[in-house]
């Protein structure tokens, strides 16, 4: 997984290198990505205030997008991938839900 000055951010195969799915877009350059421990599930944060949950296969998305008031600078997931964590310039921490189906 890649994160781009480009807005996008990007799934690779490990093994050949060639692009999984569609680039994963913003409106601001990405920030920061993180992957679920079940590899599913993809969330990107970037400095247009948002993160945003995406299908690691599809490289659809989930959900609407996590709004903050400033940049997203870091995003994470439980352990177990129920919850996504980001933090912002706006002095904020959430947790929201990471679209776990379980």
């Amino acid at each position: 997984m890649t994160a781009s000055h480009d807005h996008t951010g990007q799934i690779w195969d490990a093994d050949d290198g060639v692009p999984v799915g569609p680039p994963l877009r913003h409106a601001a350059e990405l920030s920061h990505v993180a992957v679920s421990s079940d590899s599913a599930r993809v969330v990107t944060a970037s400095r247009d205030g948002t993160a945003q949950l995406w299908d690691a296969k599809t490289g659809h998305p989930i959900g609407p997008r996590m709004q903050h008031g400033e940049r997203v600078v870091m995003v994470t997931f439980s352990p177990d991938g129920r919850w996504v964590a980001t933090a912002s310039h706006d002095m904020t921490a959430r947790v929201w839900d990471g679209g776990c189906r379980r």
